[in-house]
């Protein structure tokens, strides 16, 4: 029976691509989008390289945290995951919000992965030692560094904002892999043996590990990030709260 893999945002670019590399490591692989008819074309080319379990496509709106829920409940109820690729993230021109009330860049790009990793790490530890994946980009070196609320001080820059979120989910990122060391959950890297053992680890261009964003390891950072994160996405499963 193949290992389960989970890729969001997986339909196209970077996503499908690691969907594809993760099915010719024999995984089975469950691809996470909104568009059906995406979903679909991508499940042929991931089925056309796979040498394990055929591919599937679950349909999820992860800028909704009802929907990033419903889907963790789908993903645990199958049982132990192996590898969790949070690659979802967008930059939007313009400020807009999720139907849960907060600012999109931030819920798309940090609360989402979040939420849907807090809510799979039991499964991800049944099935250890396994991996969970961050998707982070250079954006995070223009990030404001304040985290007091979802939106930073100051007018709307898409670039600055999508950067700080990322950033918002790098030290997250660095948190989880120092909260989960001695578990057999790693983070970072899916599938390179030479990495076998090591978390917190960031990958950069050439598939080589560099030093991580000043920032982001900063504790400071991490404790707003986490109080803020587990205010507007609280893990009990009750109602989200808007914050505008």
């Amino acid at each position: 029976m193949s290992e389960r893999a989970v890729v969001t945002a997986g339909t196209g670019g970077i996503g499908l691509e690691t969907a594809k590399g993760l099915a010719r490591h024999g995984f089975a692989v469950t691809v996470v989008g909104r568009n059906a008819e995406r979903g679909t074309s991508a499940i042929k080319e991931i089925a056309a390289v796979a040498t394990g379990a055929a591919p599937r496509f679950v349909t999820a709106d992860l800028a909704s945290l009802g929907q990033v829920r419903a889907l963790a409940a789908h993903l645990a109820a199958e049982g132990p995951l192996k590898v969790l690729v949070n690659n979802v993230g967008a930059m939007f021109p313009q400020r807009r919000q999720t139907v849960d009330g907060i600012e999109s860049s931030f819920a798309v790009n940090h609360l989402s992965p979040y939420l849907l990793t807090e809510l799979l790490l039991d499964r991800l530890q049944a099935a250890a030692p396994s991996r969970i994946v961050n998707v982070t980009s250079a954006a995070v070196k223009a990030a404001k560094r304040t985290f007091d609320a979802a939106e930073p001080p100051g007018g709307y820059y898409g670039f600055h904002w999508y950067g700080r979120a990322k950033l918002a989910h790098l030290a997250y990122t660095l948190h989880l892999a120092e909260r989960l060391h001695g578990t057999g959950v790693t983070v970072f890297a899916a599938t390179d043996a030479s990495l076998e053992g090591q978390t917190g680890v960031l990958i950069g261009p050439g598939a080589r590990p560099v030093p991580v964003s000043r920032g982001a390891g900063d504790p400071r950072i991490i404790t707003q990030v986490l109080e803020l994160s587990r205010r507007l996405a609280p893990l009990g499963g009750g109602p989200d709260v808007q914050h505008k």
